[in-house]
């Protein structure tokens, strides 16, 4: 036997050594594959394969060459070895070796590209690094056009250094993202229980379990747990950040994991910190993606910066993600067909919804005989559909549609037509809900509380004969403390006085209307009522308290400086503004993060005991997104502009044409 000294080259792989580690490279062998294939310029690319791309067999003429090809790719896949940034484009190209076309050759012309760039790119093994195995798992779920297979991704690292890694089409098709991203991790764990078993045989022992990090399907899988009222710890993400507590630099690469992680963050409860730099990093590092990428996916990035998934209205966003999808390259012709047709069977029961309301409004006339208050029927029934938009709940929709048309023409009489004097009259009488002293009233008065009234005890009457509890003095109350709330608004405007931001606030959350809508909304699903559900309304529990903050701060923000110029002196932000000394532009910085702590305070009350059914819940949170929906860019109920009537149109007057389904030739 004889010693040929330190291993300089085995099988093409080339080994050098030095104090801080171990380099493998295979460069001579990538210029040999590169004279084999006959390659005569010397263009390079940074791009290793077309971003987003799909091939299939039909694509292009065949190949005369069919040795070539099939030898070629061979050589790409022995490369993998020590080029883990080939694998999933020559998992892509290695598909078509039974009938290469001229559309997969370019595909490989342009991996040799890359590879002349980059050819003396090797695998660093450092020497001082921890016996410490960590993996890295993903998944692309329906990601082949053909077969509709997904594909499964893994890097497996001993401390600092990676020593496996796989990139592979899973053996059947998938069900959902979910089933595909089990599959992903079962492979990688399959790997990295054959690896401490390995270790074991060389007398290593591996003292801690192996993390599997997998930074999209873990956000995803956290927002879904908790949005389901499932408790899950945030200390999922931990797998995350560095010794020093920072998210790790390399997860920014990862377009798909941010925007996962990003969502995830606006699920927090306030004081959870790790959260609350997860939403940080990640809108930093989307902020910057979004103009180096793919315009598709920039998209989706500029969209979810806009406003994230957890705030915004629901229908409408499924009606722009269709639209999106649709859009797409490689669509699932059959899904999209699906959500088509399930969007506008939904529509349809809206219209019809809205055509009963229309009735309704054209028979109790308010709308001429008090010509000083807005006529808003659509913008109302629009806002009903953004709280309570599954098709089951039309009366809701159509209670609710009446509950706001009311506070509509009550909120313009106090705000701006009646003297201080009606209006302390109208609260009083209000407050008596007492047909006789209808007559103390001037006559506006007297048909907007009249309607008011029989609207309420037919509400009161329906859930009596259905539900056998008399719920009129839980209405009555809800109605009578926003009323007070509005009188007291109006005092401090015909005073000039600027009340504390404090001040303000507790009487403003009341007065916004939020409480009495879910109120109302509460009786009006048709479910269970329980004593404790009925003690929580009547003390407006805080699942109605947050989103009612999240409705005035937002109005607020939109509405501000019209209501300075009308001369009123309460706002939020003037109120902070006037007890701070600050400018309107810290002002509102300061609200915007009010209203990022009252998402969280909900966020954990949705987490926390409480006595309301599921459906109610999402009601509750419903409210703060119809909210953002509404005074995102200006104020749609109050002014509403192009884009809100476009808004309309979309979601209860214009279908979504249904697109023909695309059959592949075979």
């Amino acid at each position: 036997m004889k010693d040929l000294g330190s291993l300089r080259y085995f099988l093409g792989i080339e080994v050098a050594y030095s104090p801080r580690g171990y380099l493998l490279s295979q460069s001579k062998y990538v210029a040999d594959i590169l004279e084999h294939a006959r390659l005569t310029d010397n263009k390079t690319v940074d791009t290793l394969i077309e971003v987003n791309a799909k091939y299939s067999s039909s694509d292009g003429l065949p190949l005369s060459d069919l040795t070539l090809y099939c030898t070629i790719i061979g050589s790409l896949v022995y490369l993998t070895i020590t080029r883990l940034d080939i694998a999933y484009a020559v998992h892509v190209v290695s598909q078509f070796v039974a009938s290469p076309t001229t559309v997969h050759w370019a595909a490989v012309l342009c991996m040799f590209r890359y590879l002349r760039g980059t050819i003396f790119q090797s695998l660093s093994l450092p020497s001082t690094s921890s016996l410490e195995l960590c993996a890295y798992s993903d998944a692309d779920h329906d990601s082949d056009p053909i077969d509709r297979k997904s594909i499964t991704g893994f890097c497996i690292f001993l401390g600092d250094y990676l020593i496996s890694w796989k990139c592979k089409k899973q053996s059947i098709v998938s069900q959902s993202s979910t089933e595909v991203e089990y599959r992903a991790m079962a492979s990688t764990t399959k790997e990295i229980v054959w690896l401490r078993w390995l270790f074991a045989d060389m007398g290593v022992s591996l003292s801690h379990p192996t993390p599997i990090k997998q930074n999209p399907a873990t956000a995803l899988r956290f927002r879904l747990l908790r949005q389901t009222w499932f408790h899950i710890s945030q200390d999922v993400f931990k797998t995350f950040v560095d010794q020093k507590g920072n998210y790790m630099a390399n997860l920014h690469k990862d377009i798909k994991g941010m925007l996962s992680l990003y969502e995830a963050s606006y699920l927090a409860f306030e004081e959870e910190k790790l959260l609350e730099e997860a939403q940080k990093f990640s809108t930093t590092h989307l902020t910057d993606l979004q103009r180096n990428v793919d315009p598709a996916i920039s998209q989706l990035v500029t969209h979810a910066l806009e406003l994230p998934l957890h705030h915004r209205m629901q229908r409408l966003e499924a009606r722009w993600y269709i639209e999106v999808y649709s859009e797409r390259n490689d669509p699932n012709y059959l899904l999209l067909e699906l959500a088509q047709l399930d969007f506008n069977r939904v529509q349809s029961v809206y219209q019809k919804d809205v055509k009963d309301m229309s009735r309704w409004w054209k028979e109790i006339d308010l709308a001429n005989k008090l010509d000083f208050a807005r006529d808003r029927l659509m913008e109302c029934f629009f806002w009903t559909v953004g709280m309570v938009p599954d098709p089951q709940f039309s009366n809701c929709r159509k209670g609710l549609t009446k509950v706001t048309t009311f506070i509509t023409i009550i909120d313009d009489i106090y705000d701006v037509y009646g003297s201080l004097d009606e209006l302390e009259l109208f609260t009083d009488v209000l407050e008596r809900w007492d047909i006789n002293c209808v007559n103390k009233l001037p006559d506006y008065m007297k048909l907007c509380f009249l309607a008011l009234y029989n609207s309420v005890n037919e509400m009161g009457y329906d859930t009596l004969k259905e539900k056998g509890v008399n719920i009129i003095p839980y209405l009555k109350k809800a109605w009578v403390d926003m009323c007070k709330a509005f009188l007291r608004e109006a005092k401090w405007s015909f005073n000039k006085y600027t009340p504390t931001f404090e001040e303000y606030l507790d009487n403003a959350w009341r007065s916004v209307s939020g409480t009495l809508i879910l109120v109302h909304s509460y009786f009006l699903m048709n479910q269970s009522i329980t004593k404790e559900a009925l003690d929580s309304l009547e003390n407006y529990h805080s699942l109605l308290r947050w989103p009612s903050v999240i409705f005035r701060l937002c109005n607020d923000f939109s509405t501000s400086k019209a209501e300075l110029e009308r001369g009123e002196t309460a706002s939020s932000i003037l109120c902070y503004m006037h007890e701070t000394g600050v400018s309107e532009e810290i002002a509102r910085e300061e609200i915007r993060k009010f209203i990022e702590k009252a998402w969280n305070k909900m966020n954990k009350d949705l987490n926390d005991k409480h006595p309301f059914a599921e459906a109610f819940v999402e009601t509750a949170f419903n409210l703060g997104r119809i909210v953002h929906c509404t005074y995102q860019h200006g104020d749609s109920h109050g002014a509403p502009d192009c884009s809100a009537k476009n808004r309309v149109l979309s979601l209860i007057i214009d279908p979504i044409a249904i697109m023909p389904r695309q059959v592949k030739s075979q």
